[in-house]
């Protein structure tokens, strides 16, 4: 059961990084120039009207979207599944 745990928390790190990749990727397809201006400063706190329109623009695909729903909760199933697996050896 530990070893489903660990490999529940291995799949889901690794799931999300594929979909941070695959995400970025739309975005610079769609927006080539979207990451050009984000090392400059923020005037007066205020995020740029450039990403605001990018993220609420609907260009990224459902199915890209839709990827990265699973990687949080397997995540967060494989840390509660160690912890029992961890309590369940204490006990033995």
């Amino acid at each position: 059961m530990l070893y489903t745990g660990l490999s529940l928390i291995g799949i889901g790190v690794i799931w999300y990084i594929v979909h941070a990749i695959i995400y970025n990727y739309f975005l610079r397809k769609h927006n080539p120039g979207i990451f050009d201006d984000s090392l400059q400063p923020r005037h007066s706190g205020k995020l740029s009207k450039k990403a605001t329109v990018v993220v609420t623009s609907g260009k990224t695909p459902a199915w890209v979207m839709l990827f990265g729903i699973p990687p949080i909760p397997l995540f967060f199933l494989g840390i509660l599944i160690t912890i029992v697996a961890l309590i369940m050896m204490l006990f033995q």
